[in-house]
């Protein structure tokens, strides 16, 4: 199933049938790591240091997280450079061009990806763009797309309208992300490959480096006062 747009290819997966049974998530027991099997509802599990909601949540999340600061990067730029785009034929024009950036960074990669890893990778690119897949297929395909999408996938007990809860279900994904922030976990490694998307990138750096530099201020001023 051919199309230009990341968020259409990560939907994709859903489209397999191999995504019926999940993968194995290794569980941590005494400094081991033990495979722990879902069958639909038959879960068998062992008593390990923590949870299995936590494991099941950084088995996922590790194996996304890049493609996510990837992908969130470059749509982040898309979305400023859209919110100053007025004349609906230029709007047009860039929108193709976004297509072919995004083809060209991930090709067919994410199209393999199992239900779980594409739902984790959803919630994280709303976490850190506050738009959900509908929202994304919508800005840059249209509302009759999303909607085609969105019926598609919920015939597979699947939505395009995750949205990230680091309160509520989404705590121990909101756990796992804090633990690759400070450094204890590493993701698996997926660089940029295409210009642009390293540009993204280092765009982002300098946003998240000035944001730094402000509160490091701030701070610096209420403490003289």
């Amino acid at each position: 199933m051919k199309t230009t747009l990341l968020i259409a290819l990560i939907m994709s997966f859903s489209l397999q049938t191999k995504a019926q049974i999940q993968e194995p998530i290794p569980m941590v027991v005494n400094g081991d790591s033990i495979a722990n099997f879902l069958l639909g509802d038959a879960t068998i599990t062992v008593k390990a240091k923590k949870s299995l909601e936590y494991e099941r949540a950084k088995y996922y999340t590790l194996r996304v997280y890049d493609y996510a600061m990837i992908a969130s990067a470059m749509l982040n730029e898309f979305q400023d450079s859209l919110a100053h785009i007025t004349k609906r034929k230029d709007k047009n024009k860039y929108l193709k061009e976004v297509n072919k950036y995004l083809k060209d960074e991930f090709g067919d990669e994410i199209a393999n990806m199992s239900i779980m890893n594409g739902k984790h990778l959803m919630k994280i690119i709303h976490k850190e763009t506050g738009l959900t897949a509908y929202e994304i297929i919508g800005t840059y395909r249209g509302g009759l797309k999303a909607t085609w999408w969105q019926g598609a996938v919920k015939l597979f007990g699947t939505t395009l309208k995750y949205e990230y809860d680091p309160l509520g279900e989404d705590k121990y994904i909101a756990a796992v992300i804090r633990d690759i922030e400070s450094g204890e976990l590493t993701p698996r490694k997926r660089v940029a490959k295409t210009e642009k998307a390293k540009q993204s990138i280092s765009k982002k750096e300098k946003r998240k480096h000035k944001r730094k530099q402000k509160r490091v201020q701030r701070a610096a001023r209420k403490k003289k006062n």
